[in-house]
């Protein structure tokens, strides 16, 4: 009988413990942009919709707590981490060492090949395609990172 009631405290121990561990990894953005290609119904999307409490912006956008997903097709196909007062402020780590508190010379250093237009600045890693908005003309502060 002990080692029934012994194994089941273990169990519900690992159930608590692998619980925070999820909980904590939605703060990771390598984690989040796992969900690019994924389909809205599958249980890792499900789970991150509901974790940031994502609703629906416009039809195939969800959006909450300053992270949006854009699935048009039903399909994920770009993650926004936002940084504005309309969709909110992304609290979690950014993907590929990001930060929002980048400005453009962070950004020159850490991706040195990416590419600068008036309003974006965009580089590659692996299949991903990164797209950096900042707030100003200035770029000294970051409005949103998409991940396509």
């Amino acid at each position: 009988m002990k080692t029934i009631s012994g194994l089941i405290l273990f169990a519900c121990i690992l159930l608590l413990t692998s619980g925070r561990l999820e909980a904590q990894n939605m703060r990771e953005g390598d984690n989040v942009i796992d969900c690019l290609g994924k389909s809205v119904d599958s249980d890792l999307v499900n789970l991150l919709m509901s974790a940031y409490k994502m609703k629906d912006d416009i039809p195939g956008v969800k959006a909450g707590k300053g992270l949006t997903f854009y699935a048009p097709s039903g399909y994920v196909q770009r993650i926004t981490f936002q940084n504005n007062k309309m969709y909110g402020h992304f609290a979690g780590n950014l993907p590929f060492g990001l930060s929002l508190n980048d400005n453009i010379k962070d950004l020159r250093q850490k991706f040195p090949k990416a590419t600068e237009t008036e309003d974006y600045f965009k580089f590659y890693s692996g299949k991903c395609s990164v797209e950096i908005k900042f707030t100003s003309a200035k770029k000294k502060s970051i409005e949103f990172v998409s991940v396509l």
